[in-house]
């Protein structure tokens, strides 16, 4: 495109030497700024990669997100990536989520996501406020009614926790199309059969364990 501009003005307009010598700086600028222009993708897929050990992959999700500041997939490799140390850093990565979740405020699988850490680490209060942030926002993410759920029958609101798998099972038969097809559509349809049985049962052995 800039070579094409460097040569589309007519002979008939000449202009001065000053004129012509920033005519062609301003192309081959250009020219320049084309060619350095895949760089910045291909080093995004080199440290985007997942694989390897724990400690150069933080790093190089640690440069993605650099070269990405504005991008929430940069910080959700960095979360990943965090997870992945040993121990897990799971507070860090719940942090680089809420980034996430800052710059991408409609992707309500990051809220899920940061609502599992605080699962993992047994914060209830917090499993609930996230899950329900996630209701709020997409009423029909399965995950989060289960998870909801859970918090609510560790806290003893047994018949909202109820309710609250009752949605998730009636919701479930009209997204399984959706669980298909992947994407961002398929996390909101993913339907954790174990996660339900579960929970079904800390309700059903409530009474039990509060004797």
């Amino acid at each position: 495109l800039f070579s094409a501009l460097a040569g589309a003005r007519p002979r008939e307009a000449r202009p001065g030497a000053g004129s012509r010598r920033l005519w062609v700086v301003a192309a081959v600028a250009g020219i320049a700024l084309a060619l350095a222009a895949p760089v910045p993708g291909r080093l995004a897929s080199v440290w985007a990669d997942e694989s390897g050990p724990p400690g150069p992959r933080l790093e190089r999700a640690q440069r993605l997100a650099r070269l990405y500041p504005r991008e929430p997939q940069p910080r959700e490799a960095l979360a990943r990536a965090l997870q992945a140390q040993s121990p897990p850093r799971l507070d860090a990565a719940a942090a680089e989520l809420k980034r996430a979740s800052q710059l991408a405020p409609y992707n309500a699988y990051y809220m899920v996501w940061r609502a599992e850490l605080r699962r993992a680490q047994g914060r209830w209060p917090e499993v609930e406020a996230l899950a329900r942030q996630t209701l709020a926002l997409e009423p029909e993410f399965l995950q989060a009614w289960l998870l909801a759920a859970e918090a609510d029958a560790r806290a003893g609101r047994l018949r909202q926790a109820r309710a609250e798998l009752e949605q998730a099972r009636r919701r479930r038969p009209a997204l399984e199309p959706s669980s298909r097809a992947g994407g961002y559509l398929g996390l909101l349809a993913s339907f954790d059969s174990e996660r339900y049985a579960a929970v079904s049962r800390l309700i059903a052995d409530a009474p039990k364990i509060n004797r």
